[in-house]
């Protein structure tokens, strides 16, 4: 039962990781449409000033560290990189891949399909 927990909860954080890329995206198109819909509801003001000058920055600042946390992870705009290799050159030619690191590798190729289904490279 605990397992089956372990494996919904990272299922869950993959598809959430996956999905905050495009909801950064979301929000760096809507957020100027956003604010030109409150200055055309209520006009310049003191509280527009605010609205146009701290709203976006507050989006473009938000959106930037969750580009980043996405890049190390390896779900950004950015090649996902692997912290270590995978494959080892064993000596006598052959290349082998630790037991411990099949997962891992698994997942690694997972995003790197991924990333270029995105960029149009992989149907």
């Amino acid at each position: 039962m605990i397992e089956a927990i372990k494996v919904y909860l990272s299922l869950l954080k993959e598809r959430l990781l996956s999905m905050a890329k495009y909801i950064c995206k979301s929000l760096r198109f809507v957020t100027p449409y956003l604010i030109l819909l409150y200055l055309y509801r209520y006009g310049f003001t003191k509280n527009a000033i605010v609205v146009v000058t701290c709203i976006p920055l507050i989006v473009w600042v938000t959106t930037s560290v969750i580009d980043i946390y996405l890049n190390i992870k390896g779900y950004g705009s950015k090649f996902p990189v692997p912290d270590e290799r995978f494959t080892e050159n064993a000596g006598d030619g052959e290349i082998r891949v630790r037991n411990d690191r099949i997962q891992e590798m698994i997942l690694y190729v997972y995003k790197v399909e991924n990333w270029l289904i995105d960029k149009g490279f992989m149907v």
